[in-house]
């Protein structure tokens, strides 16, 4: 299902057909789930949101850099890795405009990874157009050819930013291209507009090696938190009946059953610390 952004209670939530969480997401809220009703959010299974950041410890973690980062501070390989990087890439902000009309052959060559179908370059089109004003977008280019190998999606909060897509060419990671991005974007928004940079959730499908990449590479740490939730019907039937299972599932070679898991593993920790 398409992620859709809409206001309800002075809050920007974001629904993704599934979860609905406020598009802040690393803002501390404390909601009570009778005040919310579902309705207000076109009935999704679950609400949830931060009800406490940097806990302890915990099984669920968004992985941030709230540091800066200097080039003296990576190691000698990551430093070589980022200057052949920024030598062949250029990392700038785009327009919407930009990111349609040269990003589209990239969302669609990249969505093999994802679940259900892409969208039609009419629907991608108009989704990028109407994504709130808090979105902005930035562009990996190649400086040889000046073609476009990667975007960034980043919604730009009070106080953090949110990598929400990023979709890089995997024949420009051969040339480090991530390695330019991470880099930039600390310099970016870190250093010069003082913002925590949250690149997601703790991975629990596991398809992508990305988290682990940054914690390694670009010294991100683990942010712990505490969800507060609020499940319809229909998650607290899926979650009673599969949960034995939600390890089992993620063994299976299916993406559904895979994304399935990861939704059981998420409510089962979330329930842990309330």
């Amino acid at each position: 299902m398409q992620v859709q952004y809409k206001f309800y209670r002075n809050i920007l939530w974001r629904i993704d057909g599934v979860f609905a969480e406020p598009a802040d997401i690393l803002e501390a809220y404390d909601f009570n789930c009778q005040a919310l009703k579902f309705t207000g959010l076109d009935n999704p299974m679950v609400i949830r949101w931060i009800k406490k950041t940097d806990i302890d410890k915990g099984k669920l973690w968004f992985v941030v850099q709230d540091k800066v980062v200097k080039l003296t501070d990576l190691s000698a390989n990551t430093r070589s890795k980022v200057r052949r990087g920024l030598k062949r890439y250029e990392v700038r902000e785009v327009s919407r405009e930009e990111v349609v009309r040269q990003g589209y052959h990239l969302y669609k060559k990249l969505f093999r990874f994802r679940i259900g179908k892409p969208m039609s370059y009419s629907t991608f089109a108009r989704h990028i157009a109407g994504l709130p004003e808090e979105f902005i977008f930035y562009g990996v280019f190649d400086k040889s050819s000046g073609h476009l190998v990667g975007y960034l999606q980043i919604f730009s909060g009070a106080r953090n930013v949110y990598l929400r897509v990023i979709n890089i060419l995997p024949e420009a990671n051969k040339f480090y291209a991530s390695y330019a991005i991470f880099f930039l974007l600390n310099n970016f928004f870190v250093d010069e507009k003082k913002k925590t940079i949250v690149l997601g959730l703790r991975s629990l499908t596991r398809r992508s090696n990305v988290q682990q990449f940054v914690v390694e590479k670009f010294h991100y740490r683990h942010m712990f938190v505490n969800f507060g939730l609020c499940m319809g019907w229909k998650a607290s039937l899926v979650y009673a009946s599969l949960r034995p299972f939600m390890y089992f599932l993620k063994l299976l070679k299916n993406k559904k059953a895979v994304y399935l898991s990861a939704f059981l593993q998420f409510i089962y920790s979330a329930k842990q610390r309330n």
